[in-house]
Parts: structure tokens; C-alpha cells; sequence
């Protein structure tokens, strides 16, 4: 039997369309999980529209569902502690599959453990909602774990998805969002939101677990299940997807030819408590969601340099941002605060030298002091 867990604010008691076997816990304020006992009967909880939509979709409800709430049911918070612990218990009880339409967009303090990599090793999947305002969001940015976001736009056709990269916001599925039938069927309303178009996606990788008795290559199926759809790769679409989408950047621009440097300074921004992000030429070769790079969206979805840059701001909100650039990129025409420059300030331009080997706490405060 599939096992299933929604991790959430807890199913509401009292409905029809829950499985035989269900079982319900929640993770307390010291972060200990505890059988959860009889709730409000008729509390409409934010996990009890998820469910109805994951079970709309779900063409076999013989499964075990996983009820485990971490969400306040009144202020709808939470903390990384009880996500983790709640995914901690999924690997002991080996579960399937987790739907996750919640998240977190502070990265900058993100104490995370290698609990997504033991989930995937041991054939969990894993699918979770970006920020309703598109940032970059945990557990959604993983690399082992499916990023949802929804067709804010209606391009997509209803029951459609189409796979995308991941180097777009790290999101690998735009879903369709609507769901007028479920609306009708419970007398609720559904905005158009990613924590709705999750569950969608999980029912289907369910079917697919299901009809096929696996699924070993889950990109591979996506890819084959997804539309085509070349709109949704245009930056018109993506910037219309961002309900507070900004055409300019009022932080700090830092360009510097060398990418090893980039690196070492964002880490070293970040460790200052600053919200810094790297933008690098090529692509990147590991996973990490405040370094970005540009190769993918100019060869393949013919971002200008500009464009890239508004994307990786809006998707990030940092406090300053790290720009690669080579020699013929610097020219007037750039919008840049400081270049960076070996040796050497150069007159002509406000930048800071630095010399090797670098002393990075040295090189980030000579950039703090230009603000403060």
C-alpha cells in the first residue's frame, strides 16, 4: 500500500474523502511528534483544500495518509525544526511519497541536514510548493525534490504541466491551477496559488507510482507527461508570474571578473548576515540557491544580460548581488555600483583593488564602508 504524507496544517476531521487508514500526528513546540487527537470538526483547514484537490486527482485512494500537522491553524506559521522533524519521521516510516505545500524563503538562515538526499536515496519522492510570490523557497529549490509553481497566467489548459528547467527560479513544473469543479463539489474558493497546484502534481506521480509500480526516472516521466508550450519560457510570462515583479534593482551591483572570487565574497556577505546572491557566467555545476547561472538562459531561452539580472533579483530579494563580468562587459553602459580590480583602483570608475592571496573579511569591508 502507497503511503502518503501531507505536511501541513492538519485535515480537517469529519470528511468522507479520506482513506480506511489514516493516521494523524503533529509536532509540538518542543519538536516531538504526538498522535493528534479529534480536531475542530468543521475548521477548513489550508491541508483539508489541499487533500481535496490531491484526491480528486488520485485515481487508486487505496493508500495510508500520513496527517502531520507543523502549521499553526491560526497564524499559519511554523519553524525548520518541525519540517525537519516531520521529515525525519517520513524516512523512519518509510513513506512514499510527501506533499508539502508550504516552505520557507529564509535562506540566509537555513540550518538545513541532509534529510531531502536520505529521503530520495531511499526512493521517497518529494514534491513542495514555491512561495506564493514566486521567491526561492525550501524545500521547493532542492535538487531532490520536485518545485511546483502555477500558471498564474492560463496558459495551460486545466489538468496540464509543463516541465521546465530548474534553473528557472529552480522550479522543475508550472501546473495548471484550475479547479472550479472542486469549488463547485465543496462550495469553497481556490485562488490561484502554488501551494494549490502542488497537490495536483503529487496525485499524479501517485497514479504514475500506482499504474506503473515505480517511477525510477522521475524526470524522465515528468518530461514525458509535460506540454509543450513556448510561452512559459518567454520573460514576458515569467515576469507577469511575479505579483510584485520589479523592472529595476535598488541594491548594491558588484562586478568582478573572476568567478572564485564571487564565491568566496558571497559567502563571506552571507556570513555578515547580508542577503548577498552571485550571478556567474557559465552554469553552474552543483546545486545552491543564492549562486545562479546566466549560460542557460541566453543560448536556450535568449535572456538579455539585463533581463537575467531582474530575474535572479526578484526571485531572491537580496541585499546585494555579486555580478560576473569579463573586461569588454564593463563599459559605461552597465549598471553597476562598484567593479572590483586586481592591483589597482581605477580612476575612472568607483571600484576597490585587491591583491593576492585575498584577505576576503578586508575585501567586504572596504565594499561595507562605500554604503554605510
Amino acid at each position: 500500500m502507497l503511503k502518503v504524507a501531507f505536511i501541513d496544517d492538519g485535515i480537517m476531521d469529519g470528511i468522507n474523502e479520506v482513506p480506511k487508514m489514516i493516521k494523524r500526528y503533529m509536532i509540538n513546540e518542543s519538536i516531538e511528534i504526538k498522535e493528534r487527537g479529534e480536531a475542530e470538526k468543521f475548521y477548513l483547514s489550508h491541508a483539508t483544500m489541499c487533500w481535496w484537490i490531491f484526491y480528486e486527482h488520485l485515481e487508486s485512494k487505496d493508500i495510508c495518509l500520513y496527517d502531520i500537522q507543523i502549521l499553526d491553524p491560526v497564524t499559519q506559521s511554523t519553524n525548520l525544526s518541525k519540517l525537519l522533524k516531520a521529515l525525519h519521521f517520513c524516512l523512519e516510516e518509510e513513506v512514499n511519497v510527501i506533499n508539502m505545500s508550504l516552505g520557507t524563503t529564509d535562506l540566509l538562515n537555513l540550518v538545513s541536514d541532509n534529510i531531502l538526499e536520505r529521503l530520495h536515496e531511499k526512493g521517497t519522492i518529494m514534491v513542495a510548493a514555491k512561495n506564493n510570490n514566486n521567491l526561492i523557497t525550501y524545500p521547493a529549490c532542492s535538487p531532490f525534490v520536485v518545485g511546483v509553481m502555477c500558471d498564474y497566467i492560463g496558459e495551460l489548459d486545466k489538468n496540464e504541466f509543463c516541465m521546465i528547467s530548474t534553473e528557472i527560479g529552480n522550479t522543475d513544473v508550472i501546473s495548471h491551477c484550475d479547479f472550479n469543479d472542486i469549488e463547485k463539489k465543496y462550495g469553497i474558493v481556490l485562488k490561484k496559488a502554488n501551494s494549490f497546484a502542488t497537490p495536483f502534481i503529487t496525485a499524479t506521480l501517485c497514479n504514475a507510482i500506482v499504474s506503473e509500480g515505480s517511477v525510477q526516472d522521475l524526470g524522465k516521466y515528468l518530461e514525458e507527461k509535460s506540454v509543450s508550450h513556448k510561452e512559459i519560457c518567454r520573460i514576458e510570462y515569467i515576469k507577469n508570474s511575479f505579483p510584485e515583479w520589479q523592472n529595476t534593482i535598488d541594491v548594491p551591483i558588484i562586478l568582478c571578473k573572476d568567478e572564485r572570487i564571487i564565491k568566496n565574497l558571497v559567502d563571506e556577505f552571507r556570513n555578515r548576515g547580508y542577503n548577498c546572491v552571485g550571478l556567474l557566467k557559465g552554469e553552474i555545476s552543483h546545486y545552491c540557491p543564492y549562486l545562479w547561472g546566466r549560460e542557460l538562459y541566453k543560448t536556450y531561452y535568449n535572456f538579455s544580460e539585463k533581463e537575467i539580472e531582474l530575474l535572479v533579483y526578484n526571485s531572491t530579494y537580496p541585499d546585494l548581488m555579486m555580478v560576473h563580468c569579463d573586461g569588454k562587459e564593463m563599459g559605461d553602459e552597465r549598471e553597476y555600483d562598484v567593479v572590483l580590480y586586481e592591483e589597482e583602483i581605477c580612476e575612472e570608475k568607483q571600484g576597490v583593488s585587491y591583491r593576492k592571496p585575498i584577505d576576503y573579511g578586508i575585501l567586504a569591508g572596504k565594499i561595507e564602508d562605500l554604503f554605510a
